[in-house]
């Protein structure tokens, strides 16, 4: 007979799950479903549930869009924006399912979208994706911030063209959505005239600062198609002005249409 600290050694470590909802109902049902394989934590508005994203650190949310103090999409919005939380993976829940939704969730950078009613067997699969993705990306050998969202070698750059690259980057992971982002926009946050900076980053890394944009609004785009999102959703998620113009960026820089990028990575 095993002693109870041997037990407790050999007890599998659920993944920890934040539920962020106000509805009592909606928080309960999801608890019956789901407490056998996480460890459930709730949260009942959107100010209580970054406090606890925030003390837990879980391994997955569910968050719901309607609720007081503070919505779903603010919630993840800050969550993304927080080095301590933006990699959790995020789902949001919402009662209303339209195209417009969807898209507001993906600006936000959720990482996905079900709408209630939901279907218990799509929302666990949605779960296991993500957590098995995360996991996947934990047992990969770390790759540079910047090498990670632009491909620069950035060990080729001194310390304080690494700062100004990191905060350009750290400009675009907010913005990117807004297809009016402009270079001028950027030099402001930078504290730069425009032609100081268009001079300054096409000297460190060979690219206009809007060609390091593009670029990181096409590796965003990239993971979005592999959460199964339409090239419209993506398209405009991503911040470029048409779903035209968006398969032509891709297939230069992959040398794929989205379409079959989506096929490729089934």
């Amino acid at each position: 007979m095993r002693s109870k600290n041997n037990s407790s050694i050999s007890r599998v470590i659920k993944p920890r799950l934040l539920i962020i909802d106000d509805s009592k109902d909606v928080v309960d049902f999801l608890a019956e479903l789901f407490s056998t394989t996480y460890e459930c934590h709730f949260a009942h508005d959107g100010v209580e549930g970054l406090e606890a994203a925030n003390d837990l650190i879980p391994d997955i949310i569910i968050c719901d869009v309607q609720m007081p103090k503070m919505n779903g999409l603010e919630v993840v919005r800050i969550l993304k924006s927080n080095q301590n939380t933006r990699y959790i993976p995020t789902i949001l829940l919402s009662g209303y399912n339209s195209r417009e939704n969807r898209l507001e969730g993906l600006r936000a950078m959720a990482d996905d979208f079900v709408a209630k009613p939901f279907d218990y067997e799509e929302l666990r699969l949605k779960m296991s994706n993500l957590l098995q993705l995360r996991q996947e990306l934990q047992n990969t050998p770390p790759r540079d911030y910047i090498t990670e969202a632009l491909d620069l070698n950035a060990a080729e750059f001194s310390i304080k063209e690494r700062e100004l690259i990191e905060a350009m980057i750290d400009y675009f992971s907010t913005n990117y959505p807004d297809n009016k982002l402009n270079i001028d926009m950027v030099a402001k946050h930078l504290n730069y005239s425009i032609r100081q900076i268009q001079r300054k980053i096409k000297t460190i890394t060979g690219n206009t600062p809007m060609d390091l944009l593009r670029t990181y609004r096409l590796k965003q785009a990239a993971a979005a198609l592999l959460r199964h999102k339409t090239i419209s959703e993506v398209s405009e998620a991503c911040g470029f002005s048409s779903p035209n113009y968006f398969c032509t960026c891709f297939k230069d820089y992959f040398e794929l249409t989205p379409r079959s990028y989506q096929k490729l990575n089934k």
